[in-house]
């Protein structure tokens, strides 16, 4: 614990230089292995550039690259970091903190502030395209939640309601394909309160997957298994 808080109080300035350069930060030397990055600023300084969370089965994975070839990623499945995926927006500012030893995550830390609201100086370049996709037979689907203009009829989303157990997903492609599918419990690949988790931080830089189970004794299928990543890439 002592040695986290010395990261984070040395790098403490480092964070408001780099607020002004919007850019993703990779420092992995004998001392510190970290990566910072915003979301809606990620690829300004460099367009190959990008950082992202998602919450997959029960751990959080977030990585990063700062388009000159450094990577960096880290994974854990603790409680108290995955609470943090629904803070992770696109006005935020994501840093991590990894061990080298086995990739675990040592930190994460989510910054909201008004400052990262201020649009962009110029349009983020590292873009990558996710239109609703629906497999019926393979029993899953997926998509971006930013709708783009030339695809009206692509919808994915999910619903939680409060005073009820249960989640309910739906997704429709551009072929026409739709799908819905909902859970109040445990599934064999994954928890109701990780699927919960992971639903939470839905926002308009997410692609959304989620699959299914075809059960002839329900009355509708049942999503058995759902994940969230949350990238600076899938920004409309």
């Amino acid at each position: 614990m002592r040695r986290i808080a010395h990261l984070f109080v040395g790098l403490a300035l480092s964070l408001s230089a780099f607020t002004a350069l919007a850019q993703v930060e990779i420092t992995d030397n004998q001392f510190t292995h970290a990566a910072t990055g915003s979301i809606n600023t990620a690829a300004i300084a460099n367009p190959n550039a990008y950082i992202y969370c998602w919450l997959y089965g029960n751990g959080l994975y977030c990585g990063a690259a700062d388009g000159t070839g450094q990577f960096a990623w880290c994974s854990t499945t603790d409680p108290g970091f995955k609470r943090l995926f629904a803070m992770m927006k696109p006005n935020t500012t994501v840093r991590f903190f990894w061990r080298p030893a086995d990739q675990s995550c040592e930190a994460v830390e989510i910054f909201a502030s008004s400052r990262y609201l201020r649009p962009p100086p110029s349009p983020a370049t590292s873009k990558s395209s996710a239109p609703v996709f629906v497999d019926a037979g393979a029993r899953y689907a997926y998509g971006a939640l930013a709708v783009k203009a030339a695809t009206p009829n692509q919808d994915i989303g999910c619903n939680v309601q409060s005073g009820s157990t249960a989640i309910y997903c739906t997704a429709q492609d551009n072929a026409g394909n739709f799908v819905f599918c909902s859970a109040d419990g445990n599934s064999v690949n994954q928890t109701l309160a990780d699927q919960k988790l992971a639903l939470a931080g839905l926002n308009e830089s997410s692609l959304l997957y989620f699959s299914w189970d075809n059960d002839p004794n329900t009355p509708t299928a049942t999503c058995n298994f759902i994940y969230v990543l949350n990238a600076s890439y899938y920004l409309p």
